[in-house]
């Protein structure tokens, strides 16, 4: 009898999906750098090495206040967020694997900033 011993490897052949079509999200003006504004999610069905996600953004605005953790695709506060300056982003994301980056998926983000310096006018 011959004992054969046989080891399958994971062919790195799939992409990154996000979870979404698109991602919406609503914050406060008033949040400080390094708070956690966004949560971008996805997946790649490769196994080990081949199956990890990374995350960055397509061309992003000059003075962008937020950041993309490359690793867990969360959005932080970087700068100073103003609502009268802008009340809105509209950025693309990309998620692919670490070891193929040709293997990626893009999708939309939109960030919009909610006014918290509302100024209530009184009449005497």
């Amino acid at each position: 009898m011959v004992s054969v011993q046989v080891t399958v490897t994971d062919v790195n052949d799939n992409r990154a999906l996000f979870t979404a079509s698109s991602y919406h999200f609503s914050v406060s003006e008033g949040l400080r750098e390094g708070d956690v504004v966004a949560q971008l999610t996805a997946t790649d069905l490769d196994y080990g090495i081949n199956g990890l996600v990374q995350y960055s953004l397509d061309s992003p605005p000059p003075n962008l206040p937020f950041s993309l953790d490359a690793y867990t695709g969360q959005f932080t506060v970087s700068g100073e967020l103003d609502y009268e300056s802008n009340a809105q982003y509209r950025l693309r994301a990309r998620a692919y694997n670490k070891v193929n980056c040709g293997f990626y998926h893009v999708t939309e983000v939109v960030i919009s900033l909610v006014d918290e310096n509302i100024t209530l006018l009184s009449f005497l």
